[in-house]
C-alpha cells in the first residue's frame, strides 16, 4: 500500500462522514488486458469503497482511547472528516440510505419514512418486508450505481437498500439487497468480497452493517454493548486496511457514512404517549411509522376532528400537511399524507399505537 495520502472531500447525510484514499507509493505493473483476477490492479480510474455504518452516532469514535480504536484514528488522521452533517428528515434510515446515493431529499426521491402508505394504490412501503420494499413503483430516482453502470463502471453493493430494483431498465452487476443480518461477522465477510470484487475489475463497492444500530437498539446507544461494537467495526476497519496493502490495490477512496445516530429512550428516562389514548384511531385510515414521527391519512371530512385530538399529546408538534414546514423539505413527499405530528426532543421515539392493520 506504501502510503495514505490526504483527500479533501468527504459527504454524508447522517452523523459520521469520514474520507481516506490510499494510493500506493510503489510503482504499478503493466495492466494486461483480461487479467481481472490479479493482485497488481491498475485502472484509470480510481476506485470506491463506499462504507455505512447504520445508527453510528457522530460521537461514538470520540467516546473511546486511541488505542482503543487504532483503526478509525489512522483514518481520522489521514483522511478527512467532515465538522458536522445536516441529517434528513426524517432521519430514519431508508430514507437516508436513499438520500446517500441520490443526493435527493426525501420529498423528492419520494422514499419518506421506514413505513408508509400509498392512499391510492392501499399499498404499503415496510422496512423489513421484501416484497413490500422491492416494488418498483417506490424506486424513481436515479442511485450513483445507475449512473456509474451508464458510464460503464462495474458496481456492487453488499445489504445496500433494495440495489436489485432497475433504474431506467439500469441494473447494478452485482446485487445483496437489505436483509437484517446483524454482527461483526457479516461485516467482516462482505468487506472482504469488496475486497475480491475489486480484485474482478469492479469501480465502486458499497457495503453496508447495522453492528451499532442493532447494538444500540438493543442495549441503548450510551452502553458498553455499543463501545464493544464500536470496536468490532475498528477491527475489521484494520483487517481492510492490511488487505488493501496485501493485494496492492492502489488508488482507493474509501467513504465511511452514517444515517443516523441514536438518543436514549430507556424506560424512566423520557415520557411515553400511546396515541391511542388520545385519538380515536376509527377516524383514520392509516398511521405509518412510529417513534419520533407519525404520517397519518384520514378521510376529508374527518381531518379537522383527527387535528384536534392529536393537538392534545402532549411533546409532539402536530401540522397538517400543508403546514409542514418548508425546511423540512418533506411535505411535497407524493406519499406523505394528510398529518404529520413529531415528538419534541424529550418525548423521542415513544408515539406509537397498538391498532391492528396500521403500517408501523
Amino acid at each position: 500500500m506504501g502510503s495514505l495520502s490526504l483527500t479533501s472531500w468527504a459527504i454524508g447525510w447522517g452523523s459520521l462522514a469520514v474520507l481516506l484514499r490510499v494510493t500506493s507509493s510503489m510503482p504499478s505493473p503493466d495492466h494486461h488486458e483480461g487479467d481481472q483476477h490479479h493482485h497488481h490492479q491498475h485502472s484509470e480510474n480510481p476506485k470506491l469503497l463506499y462504507i455505512l455504518m447504520d445508527g453510528f452516532r457522530w460521537d461514538y469514535v470520540d467516546k473511546q482511547s486511541k488505542s482503543e480504536l487504532p483503526n478509525f484514528d489512522t483514518f481520522l488522521s489521514n483522511g478527512v472528516k467532515a465538522r458536522w452533517t445536516n441529517p434528513l428528515f426524517p432521519s430514519l434510515s431508508f430514507p437516508t440510505w436513499t438520500s446517500l446515493v441520490t443526493g435527493q431529499y426525501a420529498e423528492t426521491h419520494g422514499v419518506i419514512g421506514n413505513y408508509f402508505y400509498d392512499a391510492q394504490t392501499k399499498e404499503k412501503f415496510s422496512l423489513f418486508n421484501e416484497e413490500s420494499t422491492g416494488k418498483q413503483k417506490w424506486w424513481t430516482s436515479e442511485p450513483i450505481w445507475t449512473t456509474a453502470e451508464k458510464a460503464g463502471l462495474k458496481t456492487a453493493q453488499y445489504l445496500w437498500a433494495r440495489c436489485d430494483v432497475p433504474i431506467d431498465g439500469v441494473r447494478t452487476d452485482y446485487c445483496e439487497h437489505f436483509i437484517k443480518i446483524p454482527g461483526k461477522d457479516i461485516f467482516l465477510e462482505n468487506i472482504m468480497n469488496a475486497l475480491e470484487k475489486f480484485d474482478q475489475g469492479y469501480d465502486f463497492v458499497q457495503v453496508y452493517t447495522e453492528h451499532t444500530d442493532h447494538t444500540g437498539h438493543n442495549y441503548g446507544p450510551d452502553s458498553q454493548e455499543v463501545l464493544q461494537a464500536v470496536r468490532d467495526l475498528d477491527d475489521v476497519m484494520g483487517i481492510l486496511m492490511k488487505e488493501l496493502e496485501k493485494r496492492e490495490l492502489d488508488d482507493v477512496n474509501i467513504v465511511i457514512v452514517s444515517d443516523h445516530g441514536m438518543a436514549n429512550t430507556a424506560p424512566g428516562t423520557i415520557a411515553r404517549h400511546e396515541i391511542d389514548d388520545y385519538l380515536d384511531t376509527d377516524l383514520v385510515e392509516n398511521i405509518a411509522d412510529k417513534g419520533a414521527i407519525m404520517n397519518i391519512k384520514a378521510p376529508p371530512e374527518n381531518i379537522p376532528k383527527v387535528y384536534e385530538q392529536l393537538s392534545a399529546i402532549p411533546g409532539i408538534n402536530v401540522y397538517k400537511k400543508e403546514d409542514i414546514p418548508e425546511k423540512l423539505h418533506y411535505k411535497k413527499g407524493k406519499y406523505v399524507n394528510d398529518i404529520l405530528i413529531m415528538a419534541k426532543e424529550s418525548e423521542y421515539g415513544n408515539i406509537w399505537s397498538e391498532k391492528q392493520g396500521f403500517t408501523y
